[in-house]
């Protein structure tokens, strides 16, 4: 145990996978399609336990994150993860992440009559199969719009950036049966008329995957390689 309990390592045989420090809990986090802001370019540390401690005390309220290695003993300073930002590189190590929404950047309540949903709004165009890694990897899941209350809220949020955005919906699987992509619950057809466009879904050249047109606040099936912004979400 690290002088005055300040920073506690919960080690297996191989290498330790749960941090402590100054009452904070990081967790050894293996990340793709995210990844930690950096805070500064690192510098030699004493160990895991120091590198932890001394990214919190020198970056007050920014240290979200750490990467160390257990070679060299290079410490980097992270802040929140953001989606499509690099892990780290064999030259940073294992990443720690801190074990708290607040690790994980732009999430916010957003509201709508009886909906109010912890959210993150990415306004970067990525394709559908990046946008559902990237939720997961901020340990969340592309929005699901599963009340006409999260509909609406849902619609409002794109309406405001004027962008066509991803949902989480689509029928890889079987083509007709869409389902929400957090869980596979089938999408409840008595709103297909109220949610989709009037047109749609067509499956005009096997589209597969679901978006919002910005502009008349309806879905439509589309192309998954096409780039869209993104919602994420936290249950």
């Amino acid at each position: 145990m690290y002088k005055h309990n300040i920073f506690l390592l919960l080690c297996g045989l191989a290498s330790c996978t749960v941090a402590l420090a100054i009452g904070r809990v990081f967790v050894k986090t293996k990340v793709s399609l995210c990844g930690p802001t950096r805070l500064d370019i690192g510098w030699t540390d004493r160990s895991l336990a120091s590198c932890g401690v001394n990214c919190i005390k020198r970056y007050q309220g920014y240290c979200y994150s750490f990467m160390f290695h257990n070679v060299t003993n290079l410490c980097t300073p992270g802040g929140q993860l953001m989606p499509l930002k690099s892990g780290p590189d064999e030259r940073e190590g294992d990443l720690f992440v801190l074990l708290s929404d607040d690790a994980y950047y732009g999430f916010g309540l957003e509201s709508y009559m009886s909906a109010t949903v912890n959210l993150a709004f990415y306004q970067i165009d990525v394709n559908y199969t990046q946008a559902i890694g990237a939720c997961q990897c901020l340990n969340s899941s592309l929005y699901a719009a599963k009340s006409l209350d999260k509909f609406n809220l849902y619609a409002q949020l794109v309406h405001g950036v004027a962008h066509d955005t991803w949902i989480g919906m689509n029928d890889l699987e079987t083509e007709g049966r869409f389902v929400w992509s957090d869980d596979g619950q089938p999408f409840d057809t008595q709103w297909m008329t109220t949610f989709f466009q009037f047109d749609q879904p067509d499956n005009y050249l096997n589209e597969d995957c679901v978006e919002m047109h910005w502009d008349n606040q309806k879905l439509n099936d589309d192309s998954c390689n096409k780039t869209f912004y993104f919602i994420c979400e936290k249950q």
